[in-house]
């Protein structure tokens, strides 16, 4: 009934099996929410012993570990994602391991150990060849470019000044990758793919893949599809980034950081808790469609009507009574009449009834859970300012009634961004902390007049607006993230903007001091001069004498004449001046003409 074949050997065999009756118990309780467990001082399962034909058969393909590994020069014990990678080029691999670079030959021995060392960006956590090698540093989220001089056994990498920052678009860049023309981006915080164009200007183009993978570590376009690795599975994408399967690892290859393929059918992956790089290959599975006899009762075993019911099996709603499978796991899942969830759970039943399980044990339970928000260091949060989502549902912290085997929580910050998504199981759990990186935005408003101002956060591009009064302080707790600030001064209505990366507790104090002093100019005899003789300047731009309006404590004051001669050049505290008084030394010059000459006149005869 259940068997693993060769890739090639597809044959099968008919045989007969027996059905089998599922026996769905849960508590009769009005509208109430019934959560089942297992436990095994509860109701078995029943068995009958009709002979059903075999209906069909299906395969299952997986993502295994062959066998074949090779120890790695350094012996690299738990590497952090974002410090290791892998790449294949002009035959012959290349292994990044923190900042030091390694060369093997295609049977994997050593050529040049740790032969470079990157001084741009101490954790590098991904590169790709494309007439230059390109690495992606983990510090900075920027792309370097190097030139590349190699030898069988000799390589020669240099910056070449060129470098690509991709904060814009994920605060936790990756990998990188190049197809077709484009680059692209994978984000881990995000968990989306974003494209670029060959010069490395994002394009606008990006890819949620959220929905399948949660913070991935790795990807590759090979043999025509895209393939994503999280951290114990790796993803099919075709080439528009719809995900066509899921090829799930095997235990050995838990806490994967990074892969590479040359064919798409085998994968080189290295492992956090492995000093070695091992590869993997798709293993077909063989299984055959069997029919079960799905039946409800209640908690005293009394057959229910199941007309006010709905049955859904993996997602699909089917009729009670028998059902042909064509899974493995089996996710059951029963409505009441008010749509309230009264059992829903994940069995593996082919294969617990092949190894000879007739028992299925199940108790009906309702748990409540508390939910509270803390910091990264476990300081209780106000949660006014977040969304909480269970199962998709709006709810308010504190205490929740579960009606689910596992439980997917969300949590949305006051931008609707994603501060937290996780799925798992709480049963027997009386309190669940939600764990967020918060940091404090202190903005300190100095000026005289209020402000208008608007935060933004610049990966969802949402913000907030808000006004502050004179001599007055405002403090966000905002996530982790990039945000943007702009600020209408009110005293000169002009608008600032301040760009601001939240890794850390922020001060920013904004602070505008308008205020008047009067200039003239006079000699040093004290007698005024005409102010059209010279030309003054504040701070680098052309004043009249007279009020002049000034912004900051110390000015450079600035008088030139007709011939561009300076006459007065002085840095000068104005700040509690109402008028100032230039002072420049002149000097007369006159000029005599004693220059003279003789007119010889000539007089004409006058006729008539």
């Amino acid at each position: 009934m259940f068997k693993k074949v060769n890739q090639m050997d597809y044959k099968i065999n008919k045989k007969k099996v027996i059905g089998l009756v599922i026996v769905i118990l849960f508590l009769v309780s009005g509208i109430g929410s019934i959560l089942f467990s297992n436990n095994s001082q509860n109701n078995n399962l029943i068995t009958e012993k009709d002979d059903l034909d075999l209906k069909s058969s299906f395969i299952n393909t997986t993502l295994e570990y062959t066998g074949e590994s090779y120890e790695l020069e350094r012996g690299i014990s738990n590497p952090d994602p974002e410090d290791f990678s892998i790449h294949y080029y002009n035959g012959f691999w290349y292994i990044i391991e923190k900042q030091f670079v390694y060369k093997y030959y295609a049977n994997w021995t050593v050529i040049i150990e740790g032969w470079f060392s990157f001084e741009e960006d101490s954790h590098p956590n991904s590169f790709f060849f494309y007439e230059f090698w390109y690495v992606l540093g983990s510090n900075t989220n920027t792309v370097y470019q190097y030139t590349n001089t190699s030898g069988e056994t000799t390589d020669a990498w240099e910056y070449t000044g060129v470098s690509f920052s991709l904060n814009e678009q994920d605060i936790d860049p990756v990998a990188i990758h190049f197809y077709n023309g484009f680059w692209y981006m994978l984000g881990f915080n995000s968990s989306s793919v974003y494209q670029y164009d060959i010069n490395w200007i994002y394009t606008g183009l990006f890819f949620d893949i959220s929905e399948q993978v949660l913070n991935p570590y790795d990807f590759q376009f090979v043999d025509g599809y895209w393939w994503v690795l999280g951290s114990d599975r790796v993803y099919k994408y075709d080439i528009n980034w719809m995900c066509v399967n899921v090829n799930y690892i095997s235990p050995e290859g838990s806490l994967l950081v990074c892969l590479f393929s040359l064919d798409g059918i085998s994968f080189w992956m290295i492992g956090k808790k492995y000093g070695e790089v091992r590869k993997y290959e798709f293993v077909e599975t063989y299984y055959e469609f069997i029919s079960i006899n799905f039946t409800l009762f209640d908690q005293n075993n009394n057959l229910l009507d199941n007309s006010s019911y709905s049955l859904y099996i993996n997602g699909t709603k089917v009729s009670f009574g028998l059902v042909e499978l064509n899974s493995s796991d089996i996710l059951i899942t029963v409505y009441d009449r008010f749509n309230v969830i009264v059992f829903n759970q994940i069995e593996s039943l082919l294969l617990a009834y092949l190894l000879g399980d007739t028992e299925y044990n199940i108790i009906s339970i309702v748990h409540t859970v508390q939910f509270g928000l803390f910091d990264q260091n476990n300081n209780q949060l106000d949660d006014s300012s977040y969304l909480l989502y269970i199962n998709n549902v709006k709810r308010n912290f504190g205490f929740i009634e579960l009606n689910s085997i596992t439980t997917t929580v969300i949590v949305y910050d006051r931008f609707n961004a994603v501060v937290f998504n996780g799925t798992g199981f709480l049963i027997g759990k009386t309190n669940f902390k939600i764990e967020i990186e918060v940091y404090r935005l202190r903005i300190k408003h100095l000026s005289d007049e209020i402000g208008n101002f608007t935060l933004s956060e610049k990966i969802t591009h949402n913000s907030v607006n808000f006004t502050m009064n004179p001599n007055s302080v405002k403090t966000f707790l905002l996530v982790k993230s990039y945000y943007n600030l702009t600020w209408l001064n009110g005293e000169n209505l002009e608008t600032y903007e301040y760009d601001i990366t939240l890794n850390q507790d922020r001060f920013l104090t904004l602070e505008s001091v308008f205020y008047t002093v009067y200039f003239s100019i006079f000699n040093f005899d004290g007698l005024g001069l005409v102010p059209n003789f010279v030309r003054f300047y504040v701070n680098g731009v052309r004043k009249d004498f007279g009020d002049v309006i000034l912004n900051q404590k110390f000015n450079e004051l600035k008088v030139l004449d007709f011939f561009n001669n300076t006459l007065y050049d002085s840095v000068v505290d104005l700040s509690n001046k109402t008028e100032w008084n230039i002072y420049v030394g002149l000097k007369t010059l006159i000029l005599y003409n004693n220059y003279s000459y003789s007119v010889k006149s000539r007089s004409h005869p006058r006729t008539s």
